[in-house]
């Protein structure tokens, strides 16, 4: 008998972490919600590392320091976060100038560095918890996926926060050629896994930027009109009517928006694209 379960895919990067909550009902799977952080990752826990050599080697100064000076210590600080997963103290070594450096970064030390980026991961967790109606407890299984998924700290934080041991019977390196790899088959049907059925959603709100009318009697531009909201099942459609705010107005620009922000420059911008309309009052064409 096939079990009905609430899995939630731990996607931890170099550079962004993504939260993803997915029902299985075999062969169903379906997304349920998506949240995450594009400015969080593996590179900021590196980071860290990093910023607690200097603060201990204060005689260096990373704005004078050359490229390959910093490169150096960038790598000796990731080779550090490895083996810190392994042991309870790790050292950064590097040469700088003609002065060889050797400085002891303990575990615990480390961890107490990383809890406000331990504090940011929680964001998109609740969010996702929060979008697909489930309480932590609700939560069967918790996959890793990406290569920052390795440090033994990020596993802890994960087994605390859901209180159970993570999945990692997939190599979290992998773990995203194969699910392309399952994709891609599916796109193909092949006979093997013709049966599985897979329902995704927008991760993120899509809309364009528009022209309002303010409370003082002008018009202001800049302002961001959501179309799909995010999480919403697709493929999907939406239609909205959009109508010029110039006398004569010949052309309108639609710039493609994906974000949250109620302004359309704090979003990101996926494409632009004109459409000619006829001269016209302004409010008439469309």
């Amino acid at each position: 008998e096939t079990r009905h379960t609430k899995n939630l895919v731990f996607d931890l990067g170099g550079g962004t972490v993504d939260i993803s909550i997915l029902d299985y009902f075999a062969p169903m799977l379906e997304v349920r919600a998506v949240a995450g952080d594009n400015y969080l990752g593996g590179e900021d826990f590196t980071k860290v590392i990093e910023d607690m050599f200097f603060k201990k080697n204060e005689e260096l100064n990373p704005e004078t320091l050359s490229p390959r000076e910093k490169a150096l210590i960038w790598k000796a600080a990731e080779s550090c976060k490895v083996e810190l997963s392994d042991s309870g103290a790790a050292h950064v070594k590097c040469v700088i100038g003609e002065k060889q450096y050797d400085t002891e970064i303990t575990y615990a030390s480390y961890e107490k560095a990383c809890e406000s980026l331990y504090d940011r991961i929680r964001l998109p967790i609740k969010k996702a918890l929060s979008d697909a109606k489930l309480k932590i407890t609700d939560i069967d299984k918790v996959v890793l996926v990406g290569g920052a998924t390795k440090y033994s700290g990020v596993r802890t934080f994960v087994s605390k926060t859901f209180h159970i041991f993570p999945d990692t019977a997939i190599n979290p390196d992998e773990a995203v050629a194969l699910g392309a790899a399952l994709e891609g088959a599916m796109k193909e049907r092949v006979e093997s896994i013709k049966e599985v059925i897979l329902t995704d959603v927008c991760p993120f709100t899509m809309g364009t930027d528009v022209v309002v009318d303010t409370d003082m009697g002008f018009k202001e531009g800049g302002h961001y009109c959501p179309i799909l909201e995010r999480n919403t099942i697709i493929p999907a459609s939406r239609t909205k009517t959009f109508y010029t705010v110039r006398d004569n107005q010949d052309k309108i620009e639609i710039r493609v928006l994906q974000g949250e922000s109620r302004m359309a420059d704090f979003n990101l911008e996926l494409g632009t694209l004109e459409v000619d309309v006829p001269k016209a009052k302004a409010g008439k064409e469309s």
